[in-house]
């Protein structure tokens, strides 16, 4: 969450800058770029490993290693309510 709370706090910053709307289009198009340069790297998986995990899954489902959504749901607002 600290990292989120930087992030936050810089855009509560980058607000208060009062920026133009050119401005703003030129940082928006730094860091759409910028994001764009980093996940270039970022390959697609290949049919066999879809299948692998696919497999990885559904062992673990048939070794019942899993979570109720509703689980999920109550660790999820627990989480938030303790960073917010």
């Amino acid at each position: 969450m600290e990292g989120t709370v930087s992030i936050e706090n810089l855009w509560m910053f980058i607000k208060s800058m009062s920026l133009s709307a050119d401005n703003q289009r030129w940082l928006a198009d730094r860091l759409i770029e910028s994001s764009m340069e980093k996940n270039s790297s970022v390959q697609p998986y290949t049919i066999e490993e879809l299948n692998r995990r696919i497999d990885k899954a559904e062992q673990s489902i048939a070794n019942g290693r899993v979570i109720s959504h509703a689980e999920v749901m109550n660790r999820m607002n627990e989480f938030i309510k303790r960073h917010s």
